[in-house]
């Protein structure tokens, strides 16, 4: 319906809006013999597109749905779709509806009938490791021939490792939807200078692998002609296919928690995810990934809040924007360029060598989750299904955990 003139879209919504009323009551007369279950999913952002499903699947194989059920997923038929590709693979796996009447039904029920006739999933998403279930998003043979010949134009090849860089600036998402979100003009705090990841670009490369940077609309171009580093977000050869299949096949994804980094997660890729706030998203990761995250200090004196006192102050909140802070008299230290270069290369060298730490730093580890869950009273999660904080990061700021 994406190519419907408008004249005949908005006849074709009044006439599915008029029969959704009854389509919906057949489904709840029926129910006794066939359950109709609805959910809605989020085609708008890639995040929720690749990780909602998928966690629906995993947990699908260990719980029995009922056997006259059947889940449907619906979206609104004039909602941006922010990747094609991903919403096709979907439909493989899943009963995809992007109708008006389909639309309408699933609000209907929503309301009249919601614990008999909607469905959801876990979302704990840490308590359920990517790893254990395979990744359903994973490219046909067909391709990764077209993969293979899109990153040789890249001029990458399939011998050397890559390392996906999806840093968020402020021209994220400014062209990429129909209209900006609010909470994308509110979120100032998530946006990063790439510049802040040279340092981190060279060590990788350094360590004999590719760095490619990510992304649909940045503000500017990142090391330009340096060897070693493809700038994929302005190279003008950006495809559905290729981000699929870089993050699904890099050797790191460095975020800064896009929803994109989904897609790495998904296929069990680690991630490395720095300028993390607010903190306690800190539990939203799996036990391969390695955080940093921002700090609090305040403007007139300079003094840094300590982690238990940042966590209360941004639970109480609640935090919705950057104005938030502001009007705290409160401001985010982003993480410096030599902080991101450590911790990339300690969650780099994390996937090869699975040393030990040492006691110090384990105790660290300890203390800082032990702030965490005091915090938000999450306790369902035990420490060794926790991602790792960085440990040189957590060793030069120790002071936040008193």
């Amino acid at each position: 319906m994406r190519g419907t003139p408008p004249r005949f879209a908005t006849i074709n919504q009044m006439l599915a809006a008029t029969a959704a009323p009854l389509v919906a009551i057949a489904v709840l007369l029926v129910s006794p013999y066939r359950r109709f279950r609805f959910a809605l999913l989020p085609v708008d952002e890639i995040g929720p597109l690749a990780r909602n499903p998928h966690h629906y699947l995993w947990q699908r194989t260990h719980e029995t749905a009922p056997s006259s059920a059947r889940d449907i997923w619906v979206y609104k038929p004039s909602t941006f779709v922010c990747n094609e590709l991903v919403l096709k693979k979907w439909r493989r796996h899943l009963s995809i509806k992007g109708s008006w009447l389909l639309w309408y039904v699933f609000r209907f029920v929503a309301i009249v009938s919601p614990r008999r006739h909607t469905f959801t999933f876990e979302r704990r998403w840490s308590e359920l490791p990517s790893r254990d279930y395979p990744f359903m998003l994973s490219l046909s043979s067909d391709e990764h021939i077209q993969f293979r010949r899109e990153k040789t134009a890249l001029g990458l090849n399939d011998d050397t490792p890559h390392v996906v860089f999806c840093v968020r600036d402020a021209a994220y998402k400014k062209t990429e939807r129909r209209k900006q979100l609010v909470h994308d003009i509110r979120e100032s705090y998530r946006n990063s200078d790439i510049d802040d990841f040279r340092e981190a670009a060279l060590a990788v490369v350094a360590e004999g692998a590719r760095v490619v940077r990510m992304g649909v609309k940045v503000e500017k171009a990142f090391m330009p002609g340096s060897a070693g580093v493809v700038d994929y977000a302005t190279s003008g050869l950006r495809t559905e296919l290729s981000d699929l299949g870089l993050l699904s096949t890099t050797q790191l994804c460095v975020s800064t928690s896009l929803g994109v980094d989904q897609l790495a997660a998904m296929s069990g890729r680690p991630r490395c995810v720095v300028n993390l706030f607010p903190t306690q998203k800190v539990e939203s990761f799996y036990p391969w990934d390695t955080l940093i995250f921002q700090r609090i200090r305040q403007r007139l004196t300079g003094r840094q809040l300590s982690l238990r006192d940042s966590l209360e102050l941004v639970l109480s909140l609640p935090f919705t924007k950057t104005a938030d802070l502001e009007a705290c008299g409160l401001e985010l230290i982003q993480n410096s360029p030599s902080e991101i270069r450590e911790v990339v290369l300690e969650a780099l060298h994390r996937e090869h060598h699975s040393s030990e730490l040492s006691r110090a730093d384990s105790e660290r580890q300890r203390r800082f989750w032990d702030v965490v869950r005091n915090a938000t009273g999450n306790r369902s999660v035990s420490f060794e299904m926790r991602p790792r904080i960085g440990v040189s990061f957590l060793k030069r700021h120790e002071s936040l955990l008193e």
